[in-house]
């Protein structure tokens, strides 16, 4: 029952704000109190201890004085830095008592049991009335500081042993600067003087920034403080009555900045596998909740309660995991408050056959796989699991693997059960048989086109040349030689066909027999076979086509240009008559002027009379 301590040794002088009598008592303002080893050279049994603590103030003040006392591990470190400072290495009494053995122990002015689980303590399993402290010490070979380890013994109330006494002190209250109490406190919480402070927003709220336009010159301004921190102060009576020490606090002048209350957004549509999601209002993308709020969401089938696997109803709950978060997160993250219900993994390994294994599971709602590292996650609901045999193993049906489904229990929403799936059957066989192949599979028949005997290699390496099977199925591996007929040949164009014993059972490649030889392909030294060029049939009527096509075109454009060239010699051949009928009008006029004696024509300057008439004389 210890607790690993580490300090350094600190150096506390007595002064007037100390809030204890005087330099006999020793301050800790990390515990709030007042220390003084009134039994150290007269060791007293508990009792007289605790009467001796009650006395030793009673005639300077009427502070109420005690044994020892803690209640968080801070406390018991600075109990422990006190004693080591006053120079006690011997167990101490504490205020704690009870009435008999295997009973609760509890302070002497409290009414909860104790309970310190800071520390490896019994919690009362030993015998003694009474509690004592005490410590050991040990330097820490690489620093200056020491360890200390604390223990807690059950011990007789009539045994005598040294003691210290202590008192609380007056604690600062009502911090200035707009401090509000229902959204803020202090760390640390106990505002004992000579200590700073520093305002934090309490569970469910954050800070906002604080204004530091304007400072307060009041006197309770500490010009050393910064925003949104405190310094108890304090001074002690002339007296030295610890009742009459005065505690005020002093902080910096500025206002301390306000807490916000904590909101969590929620998107219904992120919500999955749930009945019931809240509907967001027209034209908003999420709803808003404050903190501790929480909602209440129906899991549909198969699905249950993320923290109540016997719920079919989930909550949850808008949480602040960060105090200096802005934005509450909810709880359970990720929206999972409903999971698929969960068959029982034990179960399902139990049933997997000897030769056998998890192999994987799919879901085919979710359409998630999960691989064999994922065997952890093959049981919950909806997962089809498949168990496959070993390779070189089948099942006595002579099939791979067998399917099995995590399913709702008849007339149950929360408990799983496995069944079968996909004509699988539970329960599964005990165990997967060593492979073979069925000897049926590979009896030749009349149209296979192949030799009654063939060569069989058994699994023992030697080839025996048989012309039947013997009646019982081959071994894994084993190989069937055939032999086609004369004038047949495999596929492959070789004369033999050769099948094995594959890891599923069946013969590789299947048998299918002989097909008759055909004429010899050449092939070029590459292995590809080729054949002589030969012009496509196709090819050949396409060419015929386009003849015929390319003969009538050219048939149209001759028979147009022979219609174009009668044409021409048409008009050739009225021209040649006009011109003839031009030179005779010539010769005629030449003549006429002979006649008469005339230089000029008789043609010249006809009338229109004229002209018509000689026009239909010569044409």
């Amino acid at each position: 029952m210890t607790l690993a301590v580490f300090y350094s040794v600190p150096v506390l002088a007595v002064l007037d704000d100390v809030p204890c009598l005087d330099e006999t008592w020793q301050y800790s303002d990390v515990s709030g109190k007042c220390y003084r080893f009134v039994g150290k050279s007269a060791p007293l049994k508990w009792a007289e201890a605790s009467a001796a603590c009650l006395q030793s103030l009673s005639t300077q003040s009427n502070q109420s004085v005690r044994l020892i006392q803690f209640s968080s591990e801070d406390e018991l470190r600075a109990l422990i830095e006190i004693m080591l400072r006053l120079g006690n290495m011997d167990s101490i009494w504490l205020d704690a008592h009870r009435d008999s053995s295997g009973k609760d122990f509890r302070w002497q002015n409290g009414t909860e049991p104790l309970q310190f689980p800071f520390l490896d303590w019994s919690e009362g399993r030993g015998n003694g009335q009474c509690l004592e402290l005490s410590y050991l010490t040990s330097a820490l070979p690489t620093s200056s500081n020491w360890k200390m380890d604390v223990t807690l013994q059950e011990t007789d109330c009539e045994e005598r042993k040294p003691f210290l006494c202590e008192h609380d002190v007056q604690l600062c209250q009502n911090p200035p600067g707009g401090f509000d109490n229902s959204s803020m406190v202090l760390t640390p919480p106990k505002a004992a003087p000579r200590k700073v402070f520093t305002v934090v927003c309490k569970e469910g709220s954050y800070m906002t920034p604080g204004s530091t336009s304007s400072r307060s010159v009041d006197a309770d301004v500490n010009d050393t403080l910064g925003a949104n921190q405190y310094y108890c102060d304090g001074k002690r009576d002339p007296s030295g009555d610890p009742q009459l020490y005065v505690a005020n606090f002093k902080y910096s002048g500025y206002l301390v900045s306000k807490c916000a209350r904590l909101q969590c957004p929620l998107y219904p549509q992120l919500l999955k596998n749930v009945e019931n999601a809240p509907e967001l209002p027209q034209g908003t993308t999420q709803l808003i909740f404050n903190f501790g709020e929480t909602i209440d969401l129906n899991c549909t089938g198969g699905y249950v309660s993320l923290h109540n696997a016997t719920s079919t109803v989930g909550r949850m709950e808008c949480s602040q995991v960060d105090r200096f978060a802005a934005e509450g997160v909810w709880i359970p993250e990720n929206y999972q408050v409903c999971v698929a219900v969960r068959c029982d993994l034990d179960e399902l390994k139990s049933m997997v056959p000897k030769n056998a294994f998890l192999s994987s599971a799919r879901n085919y709602q979710t359409d998630r796989l999960y691989a064999q590292h994922q065997v952890n996650e093959f049981s919950y609901y909806g997962n089809v699991i498949t168990i496959r045999c070993n390779n070189g193993f089948l099942y006595p049906d002579r099939t791979t693997e067998k399917l099995v489904i995590c399913k709702l229990a008849e007339n149950s929403k929360t408990n799983g059960v496995y069944g079968g799936y996909g004509g699988t059957s539970l329960p599964l066989p005990g165990s997967c048989e060593a492979t073979t192949c069925m000897y049926e599979n590979a009896v030749i028949k009349h149209e296979h086109h192949m030799k009654p005997y063939f060569l069989i290699q058994n699994g023992t390496g030697d080839w025996m040349n048989v012309s039947k099977h013997e009646g019982i199925p081959y071994a894994l591996q084993a190989k069937i030689r055939f032999f086609c007929e004369e004038g047949f040949e495999t596929v492959n164009q070789n004369e033999d066909f050769n099948i094995t014993c594959s890891d599923t059972g069946l013969w590789s490649p299947q048998l299918i027999g002989c097909i008759a030889k055909t004429a010899e392909i050449p092939s070029t030294n590459t292995g590809r076979f080729y054949t002589e060029p030969e012009e496509a049939k196709s090819a050949k009527a396409i060419s015929s086509i386009m003849l015929i096509l390319i003969f009538i075109f050219l048939g149209f454009v001759i028979l147009l240009d022979l219609t174009t060239i009668g044409r021409d010699m048409k008009q050739l051949w009225s021209n040649l008559k006009l011109q003839q009928k031009r030179i005779s009008r010539g010769r005629f006029k030449m003549s006429a002027n002979n006649n008469t004696g005339k230089g000029e024509s008789a043609f010249d300057n006809p009338d229109e009379n004229d002209y018509a008439t000689i026009r239909n004389r010569y044409g």
